[in-house]
């Protein structure tokens, strides 16, 4: 006679207690499952994971902003003197052209003064950092209004004269067409 294994069951709250089956799992508390009993494990591995890949990813936009911000100074520095030196150029061709007037002449003092601002300006450039340019440039202009106004209306003139002579500069003569001077053809 073979015996044969009692069952045994158990209703009500189980929390904690073993059952009577043999390989059967104990549950680990009032509505919870082992897998719910495994998540704390879980979401610590995941926020941890989470948490290194923000570290990672700061570290890199660091790094980004670093070699952004080195960039646009590198960028900005040589911009800065190019507009000096460009400055520097229109301050010695507007004191060359001053030459050309009468020694002691209005023309002859107006820009002589423009060149020596105009050199200022291109010195202030240099060792300044851009946002004091705007603010030296503004107290230029308040303290002397018409030198700085003076001084743009050349600029304007010669970036005038320079786009128009460059626009010239791009044929050649024998290229034009020939136009009639309408007395007949010439």
């Amino acid at each position: 006679m073979t015996a044969t294994p009692k069952k045994t069951t158990t209703t009500g709250n189980t929390e904690g207690k073993t059952s009577a089956l043999p390989g059967a799992q104990t549950t680990p508390g009032p509505n919870k499952t082992p897998v719910d009993a495994a998540k704390p494990n879980f979401n610590k591995e995941v926020s941890d994971q989470v948490a290194e890949a923000q570290r990672a990813a700061i570290d890199e936009a660091k790094d980004a902003v670093g070699a952004a911000r080195s960039n646009i100074e590198e960028h900005m520095g040589r911009a800065q003197s190019n507009v000096a030196s460009s400055v520097e150029q229109t301050a010695d061709n507007l004191r060359d052209a001053g030459r050309s007037f009468d020694p002691g002449s209005f023309a002859d003092e107006v820009a002589g003064r423009l060149a020596d601002n105009l050199a200022e300006a291109a010195s202030a450039v240099r060792r300044a950092d851009l946002g004091s340019v705007q603010d030296d440039l503004t107290d230029f202009a308040r303290r002397n209004p018409l030198v700085f106004f003076g001084g743009a209306a050349v600029l304007g003139f010669m970036a005038g004269r320079f786009l128009k002579a460059s626009d010239r500069g791009e044929g050649d003569v024998a290229d034009m067409p020939r136009r009639s001077n309408g007395w007949g053809q010439s």
